[in-house]
């Protein structure tokens, strides 16, 4: 995909945020759009950014109990009812998550991650719990085909990952930076309060600090394992729609 097949893929794909989408997904490019499609497109969906946290804490050398930990990324995207994740036609209906590239990679070599194993093994177990709590789980289809790598800078728009041009297909890993940083300054408030009730007193921007470092190498790691040597562009849209797109 050149610079102008993602200006057009953009404006194409572009739809505007409303109280219906604002829900998350992984940056996979094989989701196919529905009614209400969620928008906030981040590295393993919300069980991505528990992992974050695990990295972030790691780093930071603090510890929290794991249920505290999943506890508050379920309450930063408004309830177990509100958890996306997703998993793929090609690994059994029952082995929830196994679809997701950005959970499975970091299942086979955790240390890369920057989380052990028994921390992405206590994500994997959580999630059957999430199912039954009313978390939905996406199935994926196809083989990846994603030709471009695009983050999105917008208050005001998502944009669907895959598109139908006749007989072939076109599409691309999406991050949603602006939506996904809104919920990760809501995650570190969490975080920073179940530090405190367990007297451990941090800064808000350590842990910030912490959290994007983890979130983005994480997203790199899995990055440079499925999408090796796609081009990536960046993807202004206005509150009227008007897209920028630069490439890095």
């Amino acid at each position: 995909m050149d610079i102008e097949q993602a200006q057009t893929f953009v404006e194409m794909n572009s739809k505007k945020l409303t109280d219906m989408n604002m829900h998350s997904r992984c940056i996979s490019g094989r989701y196919e759009s529905f009614e209400n499609f969620p928008m906030i497109a981040k590295p393993g969906a919300d069980p991505g950014d528990v992992m974050a946290a695990f990295g972030a804490l790691n780093a930071l050398q603090l510890t929290l109990p794991p249920e505290t930990v999943l506890n508050a990324v379920v309450t930063m995207v408004g309830g177990a009812q509100s958890f996306r994740f997703h998993t793929d036609d090609h690994t059994e209906p029952t082995d929830l998550g196994a679809g997701c590239d950005h959970l499975t990679q970091a299942k086979i070599d955790p240390t890369a991650y920057g989380v052990t194993q028994e921390q992405i093994d206590f994500i994997f177990g959580q999630l059957p719990k999430l199912i039954e709590q009313g978390a939905v789980q996406e199935v994926l289809h196809g083989n990846r085909s994603e030709q471009a790598i695009i983050v999105i800078d917008s208050e005001h728009y998502g944009v669907t990952p895959l598109i139908h041009l006749g007989p072939n297909i076109r599409s691309a890993f999406i991050y949603q930076k602006t939506l996904h940083t809104q919920q990760l300054d809501r995650l570190v408030k969490l975080l920073q309060e179940a530090l405190a009730t367990q007297g451990q007193a941090v800064e808000d921007h350590a842990i910030r600090k912490a959290l994007d470092d983890a979130s983005g190498q994480q997203m790199a790691e899995t990055l440079k394992r499925i999408a090796q040597g796609l081009p990536v562009f960046t993807a202004n849209i206005d509150a009227e729609g008007v897209v920028t797109i630069g490439s890095f």
